[in-house]
Order: structure tokens, then sequence, then C-alpha cells
């Protein structure tokens, strides 16, 4: 976490957020890693050790399945984060961001049942952002399979997951990571960010989705550029 904030710092950030995972599924990999009385306090060492240079928060970025809503909500109440991020990772006990998550599905199953569960993860009002909102784009099959992704076939769904997330205050991540993919673009698409723009989003916060300190605030500065010609504020 120190070299996180030491190299926050050096590139010239003002605040940074960490978003240590929380994965409820015993079949998701991540389970069972996160630590959190340790994280809290490991937390607080570093705004101590980084005030007056950096602003440091500790947050969690939640994998949301509907099925362990209640067990979030009580994980939630039990400890004291400052920003709490939902994201679909698993939809039907597999990684949505792994290949085999699309194995033997058609388009509309496998893009049908990531966006229901989005909606879904809004809809329980226990998160503040909608992470890599477009996450399912990672290993989606290629134009043999699928064809060319035709976000108007999803524009339904897409409006009715932004409305709700407008509607409750819960804003848009514009996550970068994307481009470290080498997808060209941000979590969500620049078509989405528009889109929840018209519905009447108004702010978005951004994310470098560090996993490692050299990424930390990767590709932010060409994203607040490209954000700069739209209405929509970052929020900070």
């Amino acid at each position: 976490m120190e070299d996180v904030c030491e190299m926050a710092v050096r590139k010239g950030l003002s605040k940074v957020c960490f978003t240590e995972h929380l994965d409820l599924d015993k079949r998701d990999e991540g389970w069972g890693y996160f630590r959190p009385e340790e994280y809290l306090a490991r937390a607080e060492e570093c705004k101590e050790a980084f005030k007056g240079e950096l602003v440091v928060l500790a947050g969690v970025e939640v994998t949301c399945q509907s099925e362990y809503a209640s067990e979030i909500a009580g994980f939630l109440r039990l400890h004291d984060f400052e920003y709490v991020v939902g994201a679909v990772h698993m939809v039907n006990h597999t990684l949505v961001g792994s290949p085999g998550y699309f194995a033997g599905n058609l388009e509309g199953e496998a893009y049908g049942e990531y966006w229901s569960e989005m909606l879904r993860m809004v809809q329980s009002g226990l998160v503040r952002t909608v992470a890599h909102m477009d996450y399912i784009k990672n290993h989606r099959p290629g134009p043999a399979q699928y064809g060319p992704f035709v976000q108007e076939r999803w524009k339904d769904e897409l409006v009715q997951i932004l409305e709700c997330a407008i509607d409750k205050g819960i804003l848009l991540e514009v996550n970068t990571s994307a481009f470290r993919r080498g997808l060209g673009a941000p979590y969500p698409s620049w078509d989405i960010i528009r889109l929840y723009e018209s519905l009447g989003g108004s702010e978005v916060i951004l994310g470098s989705d560090a996993h490692f300190a050299g990424d930390v605030g990767a590709d932010l500065a060409d994203v607040r550029a490209e954000l700069s010609n739209t209405g929509l504020v970052v929020a900070g």
C-alpha cells in the first residue's frame, strides 16, 4: 500500500482510494483472501504517513451477486469503509472476465444474464459506484461466433441500469484498465458514457484499477481530456 501511495504522489495525484475486493462466492479464486481489519489498519497507517501529501481513502470493491445480498449488506454494516464500489465479476458462479463464461452460451444468454445481475446490484442500493460497467467485453467471442457488438441491441437494459443508478445517486466509474488490456477505450465504452449523460447523469468517478503500483493513475489524463468534451463532471 505504501508503494501505491508513493507512486500516486510521484504522479501528482492528490487522492487515492484503495478498493480491495470482497468475494463471497467460494468458486471465486479471490474467496477468503480479504482480511478487512488488517486492511483498514494498514490504510490508517498510510493516511498518517502521507498526511499533507496525499488523501488516502479505504474503500471496498464488492463482487455483487444477488444471492449474497444479505451477506454483503451485513459485511458492509460491520466495517467502516469510506467508499463502496459494486462490480459484477461473477454470473452463475463463473468469472465473467474469462473465456469460460461464454462457452456454450449464445450472446443473448451471456449478456442478458450479466445485465440482469447488474440491474439487481444497482437496485439494491448497496454501492456508491458502478465499476467497469462493460467488463464483460474482456473475452467476448470473435465475430465468427457472436458477430460485431451492437449496443442498440442492449439499449433497453443499459437505459434501465443507468436510469436506476441516476435515480439512486450511484455514479458511473470510468475505468482506464481497459486500455492496458488493449481494448482501446475505457470501461464502459464512450457510447455508454454518452448514453449515461443523455439520461441525466452528471458525474463520474475515475479509476485506474491499479493492481500494481506502476499502474496507479494510468491513462487518467487522456480520459479527463476526453471527458472535457462532455458535460460530465469528475467527482472529487
